[in-house]
């Protein structure tokens, strides 16, 4: 998942997955979850599930002003803290995983390679034993400079297999979705009082009835067919959705869609 067409594949492969009712249900659970450490549990869970080690999620104040902008609102993890000696800002400022993360809003999909061509194989060697090897990550950029980082990592190699690759890439996206989603009110206090002063989302029956087609799963193409109108109707109807809930992509809209009880 090293190429733009890749990471693309991978968001509509997320985007499918929102369709298939068993995984939807189970990733639901997260929006329920009242405060960080039943967050933690639920990514705990999903973390074993999936052959994975270690997890991060970091709320994230960043406007990009200086190299010193950043601010970690609220964070929770399971490096050790051997790692967590070893590990600081300035690591942090050069990482490819993360500087990647800070420019996109798609998957990434990382491994010795990665660290190999970005000229930092040393630090590699440095995270790997501590169950940093190979990983997946997502950043989604939110209004109000406010951002959302969630990876996961493990110590064994990620599957050759394309397919397999890109299921897994796609289920940790989703996951990582539902998780900003309740990440931002649990970690992030002034982000609680933020939401409560907005008005609320109304969304008109077009854009609702588009939500939810893209919530059973189905393709722009497939929603126009069912609605009898234009696939790039759709397109255009589900980008203002998204608009109006203030997320970054279809799948992202959904999920907060989802967790607002606008669709079900």
């Amino acid at each position: 998942m090293s190429t733009p067409h890749d990471r693309a594949i991978a968001v509509d492969a997320a985007a499918r997955l929102i369709g298939t009712s068993l995984v939807r249900d189970e990733f639901l659970n997260v929006t329920s979850a009242q405060d960080s450490l039943a967050l933690e549990l639920q990514v705990k869970n999903f973390v074993s599930s999936t052959g994975f080690d270690r997890y991060s999620v970091m709320l994230i104040r960043d406007d990009f002003s200086s190299s010193s902008s950043s601010i970690i609102v609220g964070q929770i993890n399971n490096a050790p803290p051997e790692y967590v000696d070893y590990d600081d800002r300035e690591a942090a400022k050069v990482d490819p995983v993360m500087q990647y993360c800070k420019r996109s809003g798609a998957p990434i999909a990382y491994g010795q390679s990665t660290y190999i061509v970005a000229g930092l194989a040393e630090k590699w060697e440095h995270q790997a034993p501590f169950g940093f090897g190979y990983g997946v990550a997502l950043a989604v950029h939110l209004p109000d400079h406010v951002h959302v980082f969630f990876g996961v990592d493990r110590r064994m190699p990620l599957p050759t297999c394309r397919a397999e690759l890109t299921e897994l890439v796609a289920r940790v996206h989703l996951f990582g979705t539902f998780v900003q989603c309740t990440a931002v009110g649990l970690l992030d206090s002034q982000a609680r009082i933020d939401s409560s002063r907005h008005s609320p989302i109304r969304l008109s029956p077009r854009e609702h009835e588009c939500l939810q087609w893209a919530a059973e799963g189905k393709t722009a193409w497939e929603t126009g067919m069912i609605l009898s109108i234009a696939e790039g109707s759709v397109v255009k109807i589900l980008a203002s959705a998204v608009r109006k809930l203030e997320c970054t992509n279809k799948p992202h809209a959904v999920v907060k869609a989802l967790r607002l009880g606008l669709i079900h």
